[in-house]
């Protein structure tokens, strides 16, 4: 079942990792991808995706990129939200002592290259018949880690989970759904350079179903929120994480 059959789909940060695997997802549901990211994948996308190269935290160069993207497809099916991410260890950066900088880096990474997506999206999402918006989410935004570590990356994905929730009131009387997808931890390359060393073995005992998700496992539930199967699903927060229990 090809549940995006003829869709555009704009997906930021789809270069590589989560965001690779749900333009590969769009792809496989009938869907075509664009791809907005600050670098160019590592593969070249499948099907007829179409790669721009962009900084999503800069308005004026966000807007413009999509300026270009209206040009070639007017009407806008779906928008995906990846972009973001953290720095440093998942133990350091407690709310403690936390740098505003660093704080204002990773909100600027999560929060304001979604609102400035969003913003610039709406135009060709507008001229879609039933458009939809998918942020990124994460657990982190959901609850503290047990040591509290990763803080900044927290408050910014809580802080998307609240304007995607801001959102879907705003536009749902346009016929704009919007949710965000919550996932717990996904393996992805990022992931490896970040836990290298690290045994994953703890965070996998805390995971009802016994192990790390394929990133494919994620991207099939943004696929369904894109879909017609949740046509009156709108302003949720939808967790993907294995039955995680913090």
């Amino acid at each position: 079942m090809r549940l995006l059959e003829g869709r555009v789909v704009v997906v930021t940060g789809g270069a590589g990792g989560l965001g690779g695997a749900i333009c590969s997802a769009v792809t496989a549901h009938g869907g075509t991808p664009v791809v907005l990211d600050r670098a160019a994948p590592a593969h070249a996308p499948q099907g007829e995706a179409w790669t721009l190269i962009c900084d999503l935290t800069d308005e004026a160069a966000t807007t413009a990129a999509f300026a270009r993207i209206l040009d070639r497809h007017p009407r806008l099916d779906g928008l995906v939200c990846c972009a973001g991410g953290g720095t440093g260890a998942p133990e350091e950066n407690t709310a403690a002592g936390l740098s505003p900088a660093t704080l204002q880096e990773v909100l600027d990474g999560n929060l304001f290259s979604a609102l400035h997506t969003v913003n610039a999206a709406l135009p060709g999402l507008a001229r879609a018949t039933s458009p939809a918006i998918v942020t990124l989410g994460s657990l982190n935004g959901r609850a503290p880690t047990p040591d509290g570590g990763y803080s900044h990356y927290g408050v910014a994905k809580a802080a998307v989970h609240m304007y995607t929730r801001y959102l879907a009131r705003t536009l749902g009387p346009r016929g704009i759904r919007v949710n965000a997808l919550a996932p717990g931890p996904v393996l992805t390359e990022r992931l490896r350079r970040v836990w290298a060393g690290r045994p994953v073995e703890r965070v996998v005992d805390g995971i009802a179903l016994g192990r790390l998700p394929d990133p494919s496992e994620i991207a099939d539930p943004v696929v369904f929120l894109l879909s017609e199967l949740a046509s009156y699903v709108s302003g949720q927060v939808l967790a993907v994480d294995g039955g995680l229990v913090h």
